[in-house]
C-alpha cells in the first residue's frame, strides 16, 4: 500500500514536471534577426551588446554576436539569424542618467534572458537585469517553465516595489518611451534605483538585489538594501525626472510622451505632507494671506482635488468659499480664499479622505489649523512723529517734540527732520516707560556719513552717555549696524547701515524677547532679553527693572543730547515717521510699516 502511495506520488510529480517543462518548448530555434532597446535612462549610441547563445540549462554554447546602439535612444539591431533555445544579451555603455539629466560618468551593464523565436526582439533594462537570474533559478532548480519562471519572476521583482500591473505584462517588452502603465512601472523602479548614486554604486544595488532575489524572489537578506530602496524613493523627485527625459528627447529630437511614473514612484511610502503654509498651529498668520498651500511628498489625483475634498472653515463654524487647485509637479493642494480673512480667528484647513493618491495608496486626511493675525499700524500707537514740517504728535495723545539746529529736507515720502551733527537733536517727551514689558519703536534713518567714534542715538535718554545701559538704538559706524544695550549687546549685523540710503529700523520688546527689524527683515531676536542692571544709581529709578531697560521718567532723544561730553552721538542725515506702540507689532505689521511708508 505504502509502495502503490509513493508510485503514484512519483508519478503525479513527473506528471506536473513534464506538463510544466514541455520538451516541445526547449527545442532550437532560429530567429530572422533580434532589435530593441537598451534603456536605464536610454543607452547612448555606440554601447555595446553582446547576443549570447545558451543551451536549455542557460550554459553558454559558445556562439555569441556583437552589435552597437544605433542612436542615442538606445535602438539596436542585429541582422543575423540567431539559433539556439535561449540568448542572454548583455550591454554595456553610457546613459542618460533621467534622475541629475546628465549622461552617465560611467558606463553600467544591464542584461536580458529571452527565448529564441522567428521573430526575436528584446528590450534590455532594470527590470530584466533584475528578473534573469531569479528565472534561471526557477526553471533549473524547481522545474518551471521558461515562460512560466519568467511570468514568476516578474511578478515577484514587481511586489519588491509594491506594484502590481493589471493583466500580461512583458519586462523584455517594457520601453520608457512608450506610454502605458507597465512602461511606467519601469521607470519608476529605474529611477528609484538610480537615486542619488555614481554608476558604481547603482551597479553594487542591482547586484545585491540580484542576488537577494534569486534564492525566494524577496528582497530581504542584504542588509541595507530594503532602507536604501525606500529612502531612494522618499527623496525622488518625480517632476525632476520627467522634465529631464522630456529635455533629453527633445534634444534627440524625438516626440515622446514620458509614462506616468507618479503612479508607481512612491508606492514604498507613505503619503505625508511635507509642509504647509501656513504651517500646522500657526498662531500669527496674516489675515489678507493670499494663498493657503499643502505639499504633499507624492503625486495625487488631480481630479479628486476640489471644493468638496478641500475646505476651509472657521472656528465659528463658517465656512470660507475659495477656489481650489492641485499643481502636480510640486505636489501642492492650493486654496485661495475670495478675500480677506477675519483678523484674531482660527480657521481650519481640511482635505478630506475624498482625496486619492495617484498611486492609490490609502489617505485619511489632513487639517491645518491656523490663527490670523491683526496687521494694523495705527492702533495703540502712544506718539507718532510725521516730521512733515514739524516736530508735533500725530498719534492724538499731546506727546510733541522739540527740535534743536534742525531743517527740514526731503523724507521718505514727504519731509524729514535733518540733522547737521554737534547739537543738533529730536528731543521727545516721555512717551512711555521702557521698563514696560510690551512696546515698539520704528524710525526711518539717512546717514549723510558715518563719523569715526561718533555712536549716533536713534533712541536714548539723556544719561545715555554717561551711563550705558538704556541705550535701546545707536550706531556703530565701525561696524555698519545699528545696536541695542541694556549689559548685552546685540546688532542687526555687520555693513548693514549704508550711507545716503533711507533705511527702516524696528525694535520689538515682548515679555523679556526682542526683535530688530531692519527694511522689514528679521535681523535678530533673543527670547531672554530681561535687563540685568537693578540699581543703575541715578536719578528716578523706582526700584528693579521689570523690562528689557532700565526705569526712566525722562525725555528721549534722536542724536545728540545728554549729560557729559565724553560720549559723542551727533547725526549727520536724517529721520522720518518716528513711532511708538504700547504693543508688539507683529511681522506682518512691520513689513506694512516699510512697505506702505515708502
Amino acid at each position: 500500500m505504502k509502495r502503490v502511495l509513493f508510485v503514484a506520488v512519483i508519478c503525479t510529480t513527473l506528471v506536473w514536471s513534464c506538463e510544466d517543462r514541455d520538451p516541445a518548448k526547449n527545442q532550437p530555434s532560429t530567429s530572422n534577426g533580434v532589435n530593441g532597446f537598451v534603456q536605464k535612462g536610454p543607452f547612448v549610441s555606440g554601447s555595446n551588446i553582446i547576443v549570447q547563445v545558451l543551451d536549455d540549462q542557460f550554459n553558454p554554447t559558445g556562439e555569441s554576436f556583437t552589435v552597437t546602439t544605433n542612436d542615442d535612444f538606445g535602438s539596436f539591431e542585429l541582422n543575423s539569424a540567431v539559433s539556439g533555445i535561449y540568448v542572454e544579451f548583455i550591454a554595456q555603455g553610457y546613459y542618460f542618467n533621467e534622475v541629475i539629466g546628465e549622461i552617465s560618468s560611467a558606463p553600467l551593464t544591464l542584461r536580458a534572458l529571452a527565448r529564441v523565436t522567428p521573430d526575436l526582439s528584446s528590450n534590455i533594462n532594470v527590470l530584466t537585469t533584475l528578473a534573469k537570474n531569479r528565472i534561471i533559478q526557477l526553471v533549473n532548480e524547481e522545474g518551471k517553465s521558461f515562460e512560466a519562471a519568467k511570468a514568476q519572476a516578474e511578478n515577484e521583482v514587481l511586489s519588491n516595489f509594491n506594484i502590481e500591473l493589471p493583466g500580461d505584462y512583458d519586462f523584455n517588452s517594457m520601453d520608457i518611451g512608450e506610454s502605458g502603465a507597465e512602461n511606467a512601472a519601469l521607470l519608476a523602479i529605474s529611477s528609484i534605483l538610480q537615486g542619488d548614486q555614481t554608476v558604481g554604486q547603482l551597479s553594487e544595488l542591482i547586484s545585491k538585489v540580484i542576488l537577494d532575489l534569486e534564492e525566494d524572489g524577496t528582497i530581504d537578506d542584504q542588509p541595507g538594501i530594503q532602507s536604501k530602496i525606500h529612502a531612494n524613493a522618499a527623496n525622488l523627485n518625480i517632476a525632476a525626472v520627467k522634465n529631464n527625459l522630456a529635455a533629453r528627447y527633445s534634444d534627440l529630437g524625438l516626440n515622446i510622451t514620458v509614462p506616468e511614473i507618479e503612479m508607481f514612484a512612491k508606492r514604498l511610502v507613505s503619503l505625508e505632507v511635507v509642509r504647509s503654509s501656513p504651517e500646522f498651529d500657526e498662531s500669527d498668520v496674516r489675515y489678507d494671506i493670499g494663498s493657503l498651500s499643502i505639499y504633499y511628498n507624492k503625486a495625487l489625483d488631480g481630479e479628486t482635488v476640489n471644493s468638496s475634498t478641500v475646505t476651509l472653515t472657521s472656528s465659528e463654524n463658517e465656512t470660507v468659499e475659495g477656489v481650489v487647485s492641485y499643481d502636480p509637479d510640486s505636489l501642492r493642494i492650493k486654496f485661495t480664499p475670495p478675500g480677506e480673512l477675519v483678523s484674531e480667528r482660527t480657521y481650519h484647513l481640511t482635505i478630506n479622505d475624498g482625496v486619492k493618491t495617484l498611486d492609490g495608496t490609502s489617505y485619511s486626511g489632513t487639517t491645518v489649523t491656523f490663527t490670523t493675525q491683526l496687521v494694523d499700524i495705527e492702533s495703540d500707537l502712544a506718539a507718532y512723529f510725521p516730521l512733515d514740517g514739524d516736530a508735533n504728535d500725530a498719534s492724538g495723545h499731546g506727546m510733541n517734540a522739540t527740535a534743536a539746529n534742525t531743517t527740514y529736507g526731503a523724507g521718505v515720502r514727504s519731509q524729514a527732520l535733518k540733522f547737521s551733527g554737534e547739537g543738533s537733536y529730536l528731543e521727545m517727551p516721555n512717551v512711555m516707560n521702557l521698563t514696560q514689558k510690551v512696546w515698539t519703536y520704528s524710525v526711518w534713518f539717512r546717514f549723510d556719513e558715518l563719523p569715526d567714534g561718533v555712536a549716533t542715538f536713534l533712541l536714548a535718554t539723556r544719561l545715555s552717555g554717561n551711563a550705558f545701559w538704556d541705550l535701546p538704538l545707536y550706531l556703530r559706524p565701525s561696524l555698519k549696524t545699528i545696536a541695542t544695550y541694556n549689559s548685552t549687546v546685540l546688532n542687526t549685523g555687520e555693513n548693514t547701515v549704508e550711507v545716503n540710503k533711507w533705511q527702516h529700523m524696528v525694535l520689538v520688546i515682548n515679555n523679556g524677547k526682542i526683535e530688530m527689524y531692519l527694511d522689514g527683515v528679521l535681523m535678530t531676536t533673543r527670547d531672554d532679553f530681561l535687563s540685568q542692571e537693578s540699581s543703575p544709581g541715578y536719578e528716578d529709578f523706582e526700584g528693579d527693572a521689570i523690562g528689557s531697560y532700565q526705569y526712566y521718567t525722562g525725555k528721549y532723544y534722536i542724536s545728540e543730547k545728554f549729560r557729559g561730553e565724553s560720549f559723542p552721538a551727533y547725526m549727520k542725515g536724517s529721520v522720518d515717521n518716528v513711532r511708538f506702540y504700547n504693543r508688539a507689532l507683529n511681522k506682518y505689521e512691520v513689513a506694512k510699516l516699510f512697505t506702505e511708508s515708502k
